[in-house]
């Protein structure tokens, strides 16, 4: 097999037999995938695409990727009852609507006492706040009411920050804890239709998703699943 080499963002297929080659590609192309499980696809123009985007010859392979789409197809195909299952969960589930979010994104090097006193003055003023702490930073999201006090109080260590942002909060049965795909269906349904998440945080049954408030109306005709 002859090695090829691009300095084109792709897969690299090096010593790879046909069939990996196109299991590692249809792996990477979640639009692809999607319509090979809903039998939405013409195999043998898929095929003449691997062949060209890898550049394997389209005669001596054809047959040989076409095979391996076949087995593609079988290995992502979901029963019936897999996608009625996730559409009742979500179908019965409540949306919770919470609009004027801010994110402030703050160093990890801010004071212990200092966010301690921030989130006492928050939960005092009777609202929320979700928490989350990574390597290097720590996420906040709250009112944006308290953006200004945010921004002043931890001013050199504040990394970023934005408001306009909404929050819905996708209520559901303890059911999702079992069901595989639920929220990866919701974030597929959301990017198909140009809605950015700009995150999400889940806690148990809650599945909170943050969006700007230009995406609140559509997001929410989505997510009624009537």
């Amino acid at each position: 097999m002859k090695h090829f080499y691009s300095t084109r963002p792709k897969i690299q297929l090096v010593n790879m037999s046909i069939a990996e080659q196109v299991k590692e590609y249809i792996d990477s192309k979640p639009s692809i995938k999607s319509c090979l499980k809903l039998d939405l696809i013409n195999f043998s123009s898929l095929s003449r695409l691997i062949a060209e985007e890898n550049h394997l010859d389209k005669k001596s392979s054809f047959d040989a990727i076409l095979v391996a789409i076949r087995r593609a197809q079988e290995r992502t195909k979901v029963s019936p009852d897999h996608d009625s299952r996730i559409r009742k969960i979500l179908r019965d589930s409540k949306l919770e609507i919470k609009t004027g979010i801010c994110i402030c994104v703050l160093s990890s090097k801010i004071s212990d006492s200092g966010l301690a006193k921030l989130l006492e003055k928050i939960k005092d003023e009777g609202e929320n706040y979700h928490l989350i702490q990574g390597s290097q930073t720590i996420t906040i999201y709250t009112s944006s009411q308290f953006m200004k006090k945010i921004e002043s109080t931890f001013s050199p260590y504040l990394l970023y920050s934005k408001k306009s942002l909404v929050q819905i909060n996708l209520r559901t049965s303890d059911e999702i804890m079992k069901a595989q795909g639920v929220m990866g269906f919701v974030f597929s349904l959301l990017g198909e239709n140009n809605i950015n998440v700009v995150d999400c945080i889940t806690s148990w049954t809650d599945n909170i998703l943050i969006i700007e408030e230009k995406d609140v109306a559509k997001s929410i005709s989505l997510l009624k699943f009537e």
